[in-house]
């Protein structure tokens, strides 16, 4: 039982939302293998309101079990602390510049991006979420067309 083999399997899970596996998206804050027992803490992109958090916690339960067969493991959910592009390795950033662009990645990581509404302007929140989860495809797309084999 090696903490090796443990981020190996750990990079086979990747974020439903981004596509980078969670040790390098830095979802992973820690790792501790002691007595046969592997304990890992992991944190989510979106904190509190991460509607796949028990589920991405018994995905790494399963892929440290699939490649440790004899060992216990155990997953620490921290809802509480805000992931930033900071906790990412330095690959898991390459892959975030990637596919959001370098500027964007630097503003998250400098807490710069504020959304201005105008209360002039009636506001539609469903007109708003098509609009940003349409252009999160788009980013999407292009990068999945530039990174094709």
């Amino acid at each position: 039982m090696s903490l090796d083999a443990v981020v190996k399997a750990l990079r086979e899970v990747y974020d439903p939302e981004i596509p980078i596996n969670i040790y390098d998206l830095g979802l992973i804050r820690d790792i501790k293998i002691e007595n046969g027992r592997v304990k890992v803490k992991m944190l989510f992109t979106s904190g509190q309101m991460c509607p796949v958090a028990e589920m991405m916690a018994v995905q790494v339960k399963y892929a440290i079990k699939r490649a440790l067969p004899d060992c216990q493991v155990d997953v620490e959910v921290d809802l509480n602390t805000q992931w930033t592009p900071a906790f990412a390795t330095a690959e898991g950033r390459r892959a975030l510049e990637e596919i959001f662009g370098k500027e964007y990645v630097e503003g998250l990581m400098k807490r710069k991006f504020v959304v201005k509404i105008s209360r002039d302007v009636p506001f539609d929140p469903i007109a708003y979420m098509r609009e940003r989860v349409e252009a999160r495809y788009r980013v999407f797309k292009e990068w999945l067309e530039r990174t094709k084999i």
